[in-house]
């Protein structure tokens, strides 16, 4: 993978409200100005003379003059600026893509986290959150929500829209893993799941800290020549091994959603994955849509895919199901829809 989910989120989102006929996005502020970005469908704004300064987001605010403000990362210093002078700044937005910068890190870097996260939550006037889940999860970790709080899912990217997508036909590949190769995402479980599935085969796709450490316990576990790891895989490369996989298993101890849920249901790829964020996929598109992993041991990833293997599955429904439930313009409709009720409550 050569861009992780939630930056391609960011551009599917972007794309969007610029071409949503309710909603002018006026300019963009990189949050990293020592980095180019990408190019993008609205002017970048950097400030007076285009280096990198602190005053930026002012000089933005003045040069834009927006009826509402979207932070699509709350825990960013942009917030927390706006947080300070919020008084005399337009209603602000902000998104939640998960809590792992809290939770995931060591005790400094994580008490630094939650510190930015209470400066800059009271001075949203919103908050979206990319699912229910994750909601609950800022609750549990006693973050003070704004008084709006919006649940918004993730869209699909264009790569997974494309209406010639094959749904059903031959699936080469078993089982697939889509994801960094980090210790959350529970794949040496996985791994010693497939060595009691004599006969199925694992594809890997991503790269991360644990790579080595992965390939060293196929191998100890006698399953390498049923294991293929891939390595990081451009977006259009990993849409194709997903059209070609009888199952996606997304086994992590911890996701705020999982978007490659959705790109593999797109693919008519049931999932067998993490289960709070895999059932409300369900609730979206209507339908049990794979097998949910609450023991997410190696004996319960065993169970959960063998039970997935058992039954048959209405492919052609799944693609159709998600492409309608996760669309673009629905998704971007849904916040532009919140960002009006947060101006109107705002005025």
């Amino acid at each position: 993978m050569t861009r992780g989910g939630v930056a391609t989120f960011h551009a599917t989102f972007l794309r969007e409200l610029v071409d949503s006929s309710n909603v002018e996005v006026v300019g963009v502020v990189p949050f990293n100005l020592r980095r180019s970005p990408p190019p993008t469908p609205v002017p970048l704004i950097r400030g007076p003379d285009h280096t990198v300064t602190r005053d930026v987001y002012d000089f933005a605010l003045e040069r834009t003059r927006p009826d509402v403000i979207v932070f699509n990362h709350v825990a960013q210093k942009w917030a927390v600026r706006h947080a300070r002078r919020r008084a005399t700044s337009p209603p602000a937005v902000g998104i939640i893509h998960s809590w792992h910068s809290v939770t995931m890190h060591g005790q400094e870097r994580s008490a630094r986290a939650r510190r930015q996260l209470e400066l800059a939550l009271p001075g949203l006037a919103g908050l979206v959150v990319v699912s229910e889940h994750c909601c609950r999860e800022g609750e549990k970790l006693g973050f003070a929500y704004p008084p709006r709080v919006k649940v918004i899912h993730y869209p699909l990217s264009d790569h997974y829209l494309d209406h010639r997508l094959p749904a059903g036909g031959s699936r080469t590949h078993d089982i697939t893993f889509v994801g960094n190769l980090v210790a959350r995402k529970n794949v040496l479980s996985l791994l010693e799941a497939v060595s009691r599935l004599p006969e199925i085969r694992l594809t890997v796709v991503g790269d991360g800290e644990e790579r080595a450490a992965l390939e060293h316990h196929s191998a100890s576990l006698g399953i390498s020549s049923r294991v293929d790891f891939l390595g990081e895989l451009a977006p259009e490369h990993v849409r194709e091994v997903l059209v070609s996989s009888r199952f996606l298993c997304l086994p992590s101890h911890s996701e705020s959603f999982g978007i490659v849920m959705i790109e593999a249901l797109a693919c008519g790829v049931p999932v067998v994955g993490f289960a709070p964020t895999l059932g409300e996929v369900d609730r979206v598109v209507h339908t049990q849509c794979g097998v949910p992993i609450i023991d997410r041991s190696s004996r319960g990833i065993t169970e959960a895919l063998t039970a997935a293997l058992d039954r048959s599955w209405n492919r052609e429904s799944l693609r159709e199901r998600a492409v309608k439930g996760f669309s673009p313009a629905a998704v971007t409709g849904r916040y532009v829809h919140f960002l009006q009720e947060v101006m109107d409550g705002s005025a």
